[in-house]
C-alpha cells in the first residue's frame, strides 16, 4: 500500500505572505489543525498549526490579521509522495515526531496529506 491510497486530497493552503487570520479561517473552514504554506508555483515551503497561531497571538499581542504567516510557519518540512510504502512514511512520522506530513507529487507540489489519525 501506498501513500496515495489514504491520503485526504481536498487540502486548502495559505501562502507565506497571507495572515494568520487566513490561516484559522481555513482551519475552521476545514475543520483541521495543520495547513501547508506554498509558493506560487504549490509547492510547500512551510507548515502552520493552530498551536502555532495560538502561541503567536499570545506572545506577539497583536492582532491575527496583523501576524503573517511567514513569521510563525515552520519552515523545515517533512514531506513524502504520493507513490512512497506507508511503512517509510510511518518510520520518517516516527522519526521526525509529527503526526501529519504534506504529500508532493513527481513536480514536488502539493497534492494532499497524509494524517496519523
Amino acid at each position: 500500500m501506498n501513500v496515495s491510497e489514504l491520503m485526504t486530497t481536498s487540502v486548502r493552503s495559505c501562502a507565506a505572505n497571507d495572515t494568520l487570520q487566513c490561516a484559522a479561517q481555513i482551519m475552521w473552514e476545514t475543520d483541521c489543525g495543520i495547513v501547508p504554506v506554498v509558493d506560487g508555483d504549490g509547492r510547500v515551503v512551510g507548515m502552520i498549526t493552530d498551536r502555532d497561531i495560538c502561541m503567536a497571538a499570545y506572545t506577539k499581542g497583536q492582532p491575527l490579521w496583523q501576524i503573517p504567516v511567514s513569521g510563525v510557519m515552520a519552515q523545515q518540512v517533512h514531506a513524502v509522495h504520493e507513490h512512497d510504502p506507508l511503512e517509510a512514511v510511518e518510520t520518517l512520522m516516527q522519526r521526525v515526531r509529527v503526526r501529519r506530513v504534506p504529500v508532493l507529487d513527481g513536480d514536488e507540489r502539493l497534492k494532499g496529506i497524509l494524517s496519523m489519525n
